[in-house]
């Protein structure tokens, strides 16, 4: 009889861990911080949250990905992290590079933005400023590129 308590036991744990759903675990966003001002910051150019609001959903982007986003700018108060008053920041152009790079010995064309390619070649031509919308595109095309 113990035998069968203990085997009946042993099957209600084991079909009840079975029955119940994994808890998906949201990604959370972090709190703005509100201490990063042109003041205190390395780059005085800064991004509207609305404009970045409309950008995630333009593009699309998944929830963990619009969350990346959200939390990335929120820490930085919407500081811009690839431009500068001058232009493009040299380290996003070594990123930019190292991306295709990747794309080119992997053979994994699924990073590859042609939007981004576009926009970045207006950069580095010049027809973009720092100050223009398509710039504060390009800014968020270079973070989701960054996350992805």
């Amino acid at each position: 009889m113990k035998i069968f308590t203990l085997a009946y036991l042993i099957l209600a744990v084991f079909f009840t861990s079975c029955i119940q759903s994994p808890q998906k675990t949201e990604a959370q966003v972090t709190a703005r911080d509100k201490s990063v001002t042109s003041a205190v910051s390395y780059s005085d150019l800064f991004i509207d949250s609305t404009s970045m609001e409309k950008f995630i959903k333009q593009q699309g982007l998944r929830d963990s990905l619009a969350n990346k986003l959200r939390s990335f700018y929120n820490n930085r108060n919407y500081q811009c992290a690839w431009f500068f008053k001058e232009g493009i920041a040299e380290y996003a152009t070594t990123f930019y590079e190292m991306c295709n790079d990747y794309i080119g010995y992997s053979g994994d064309s699924t990073l590859y933005n042609p939007l981004l390619q576009k926009l970045y070649d207006s950069v580095l031509s010049g027809n973009l400023k720092p100050d223009d919308s398509l710039a504060i595109k390009t800014e968020l095309l270079f973070t989701s590129q960054f996350f992805r």
